[in-house]
């Protein structure tokens, strides 16, 4: 497999492996240790940054000016620039350290952040005092909030872990579904299932979901040009790569619907609410692949056959146009062409990873047919 094409697939992967783990367990209570691992949305609270690093890119589209109709298109032909995304450099380590210092030291708000965000810790304890520290320096975050909140569900008994947290996120946030889906995690890791299924209901009836996983692939990006000694292609690896390692924060929510006894029906019911936003709401194919993991787990506690083959199809259909061999050259193609990778960034951040994957695509075609694009000179 080429090289380039690891980060783009390893998501699927791992969240089918793990949609077939849930779908396959009987009934009595498993013992669930998920990888929380992990695709933000345009929403009123987000950042600005995704706005801010494309303000010469159209939304619409990356294309340079068109010379022929795209009428005489080859429907399957995307230049290759594969030989110009460099995958390692020898003193990546090295350069990383330094850009952290850089942001460390900085006296910009959004470098702080990136460097809260960004900078690894030895614990989640570690971590958690960092973003609290940046908390209250610059409070009313919702990306630092959210995180907060996720990382509280790994560091049980921390003092700053409470009421008074939750109560200052959904203040700043308080419509973000993905938010309560992270609280309701946090709670399920307490064993509190009256808060548990108030924070679901919450999630299931907000106006929005966003993980804000873009919006960090943007931040980085935004402070990262120009101060990381790294080409544009690594650069976007790197940001992806972070992403790619960083927290779900929803093993417990898992666990919590997917050990629900069959005879439960309240909790039934709201597990098969969450999981149909999760579905249809989140912008990541990761959060989508976990809500219709936890539908099927419900469909198969009602031991509703149909809807529970239906189901498993459905998964099976999402998974054959997300990983195509069209789809893993257009992205290569992002990353040697910082204009096509901006595109995709903003539509991902607006309509979501799977309607961003297609106008990758289509987009990458067009602008391969036109014998004026030229991103990768020998």
């Amino acid at each position: 497999m080429k090289k380039s094409h690891v980060l783009l697939i390893v998501f699927s992967i791992s969240a089918m492996i793990f949609y077939l783990f849930l779908v396959s367990q009987p009934n009595e209570n498993i013992n669930l240790d998920v990888s929380d691992r992990v695709v933000v949305s345009d929403t009123p609270h987000q950042l600005n940054i995704i706005q801010q690093t494309a303000s010469e890119v159209p939304k619409n589209s990356a294309r340079i000016e068109m010379s022929k109709d795209d009428s005489s298109i080859q429907p399957d032909f995307i230049v290759n620039c594969e030989h110009l995304i460099q995958q390692h450099d020898p003193n990546s380590e090295s350069i990383f350290q330094d850009f952290l210092d850089y942001l460390a030291k900085s006296k910009q708000v959004n470098n702080q952040l990136a460097h809260s965000l960004f900078a690894p810790k030895s614990t989640p304890e570690a971590k958690l005092d960092s973003l609290l520290s940046y908390n209250q320096n610059y409070p009313g975050n919702p990306m630092v909030l959210m995180e907060l909140i996720g990382l509280c569900s790994q560091v049980k008994g921390h003092k700053e872990c409470n009421q008074n947290l939750i109560e200052q996120a959904t203040a700043v946030d308080g419509e973000n579904g993905a938010l309560w889906l992270s609280i309701a995690n946090w709670y399920a890791g307490q064993r509190d299932e009256s808060a548990t299924l108030m924070a679901m209901g919450n999630a299931t009836q907000s106006d929005y979901f966003d993980e804000y996983y873009f919006a960090n692939i943007a931040l980085f990006m935004d402070v990262s040009k120009g101060a990381l000694g790294l080409t544009f292609s690594q650069r976007a690896l790197a940001a992806i790569g972070i992403q790619a390692a960083h927290s779900l924060f929803m093993s417990d929510i898992l666990e919590f619907c997917v050990n629900n006894p069959a005879t439960n029906s309240e909790v039934n019911q709201q597990c098969l609410a969450l999981g149909q936003v999760m579905e249809k709401q989140s912008r990541t194919d990761l959060v989508n692949i976990f809500g219709i993991a936890i539908q099927a787990k419900v469909y198969k506690n009602e031991n509703n056959t149909k809807l529970f083959e239906d189901t498993k199809a459905k998964q099976k259909a999402r998974d054959k146009t997300s990983n195509t061999d069209l789809t893993n050259k257009a992205f290569s193609l992002a990353l040697a062409d910082e204009k096509l990778f901006q595109y995709w960034l903003n539509q991902a951040s607006e309509q979501g990873e799977i309607m961003a994957r297609q106008r990758l695509v289509d987009e990458a075609i067009v602008l391969s047919n036109n014998p004026y694009y030229l991103p990768c000179p020998r």
